[in-house]
């Protein structure tokens, strides 16, 4: 299962690192060009194969019934 957060925040970033306890990709999606969280933390994420990130982009919607598809 892949998974998908929106933000940039340390909050938003560290988020990511625990979801890849439970899905095979963590997608981060941030409005801006860079993360705002702390480069530390930004960069303990981006070590993690397992985190994939989307920048700059916007999450205008969310579709799906039951599940997100």
């Amino acid at each position: 299962m892949e998974v998908a957060g929106v933000g940039g925040g340390v909050s938003a970033v560290e988020e990511a690192v625990f979801l890849t306890r439970f899905a095979s990709k963590a997608y981060s999606l941030q409005r801006r060009s860079e993360f705002s969280a702390q480069s530390v933390v930004v960069g303990r994420a981006m070590a993690n194969p397992n985190i994939g990130t989307i920048l700059p982009t916007i999450a205008e919607s969310i579709h799906g019934t039951d599940q997100v598809e």
